[in-house]
């Protein structure tokens, strides 16, 4: 009885340590806007004085590139990482902050010809979304219906968290609202706002936002792909960070070294 009342006290402290060890950056709070072509979105962590820690400047479908501003040495560094990779980053308490006009002046955001979330939500109060399939180890995918339940769009998620880790443990708790829908050259963009689906989301439904736009001949997401920080924490087989894989390890590991 006693070593099992040991291994529960161990594998809880390694899920609580799993949790927060993969917290690199805090995810984004604000959608500052996204490109005049609507390939690239435009998001940042502020503080309440208004300061900016990091801002991420991430692809609407799965291609090219996602980029995460930081500051080194005073000054806004740029660092691009492939969409499907994994990255390392420099956590939020070793680096300095930023400004709004500061990242705004950075030539990789001023290229995008940005453009600011408008007042309108573009109908997207009459729309649903849930993710698709309804398990745990899959590429989930965005579902969106219209007032009549029809589905009007599909949408592979292109950056799930970034500086944080996938809560996939808790899949069954994770939502979906569409908040805006909006056109910026040929494509159509949902920004949705998912909860419970990443470590180091806001609130106290831990919320991230992405802008998404309807996929056309890209790629689509693979499986195999990063889904979160590439830092410390303990990673599954499928490179998404996860504490039940950790726990279950952990578990028969203490469960031999009793017999």
């Amino acid at each position: 009885m006693m070593r099992w009342l040991i291994a529960f006290v161990v594998v809880a402290g390694l899920a609580t340590r799993s949790a927060e060890a993969c917290v690199q950056l805090q995810e984004t709070n604000k959608l500052v806007g996204w490109s005049a072509d609507g390939t690239l979105a435009l998001q940042a962590r502020v503080a309440p004085d208004g300061s900016i820690s990091h801002a991420e400047l991430l692809p609407t479908r799965y291609e090219g590139s996602k980029y995460v501003i930081t500051v080194r040495a005073g000054a806004p560094h740029v660092q691009e990482i492939a969409v499907g990779a994994c990255g390392q980053y420099i956590s939020e308490d070793q680096h300095g902050a930023m400004t709004e006009q500061q990242l705004l002046a950075v030539p990789a955001v001023v290229a995008m010809k940005l453009v600011t979330p408008p007042a309108d939500d573009g109908g997207a109060s009459t729309l649903a979304a849930r993710f698709v399939p309804r398990k745990r180890y899959a590429e989930h995918q965005l579902e969106v219906r219209d007032a009549a339940n029809k589905v009007i769009a599909t949408l592979p998620v292109p950056v799930w968290c970034l500086g944080s880790c996938l809560r996939d443990e808790e899949w069954k708790k994770w939502g979906a609202t569409i908040t805006r829908v909006a056109t910026a050259g040929t494509r159509t963009l949902y920004v949705v706002r998912m909860a419970r689906v990443c470590n180091g989301g806001n609130g106290e439904e831990m919320w991230i936002e992405r802008v998404i736009a309807v996929p056309g001949d890209e790629q689509r997401p693979p499986r195999s792909r990063c889904k979160g920080s590439g830092g410390l924490a303990v990673c599954s087989s499928y490179n998404v960070c996860s504490t039940a894989k950790a726990i279950a390890r952990e578990r028969a590991s203490l469960a031999a070294s009793s017999l």
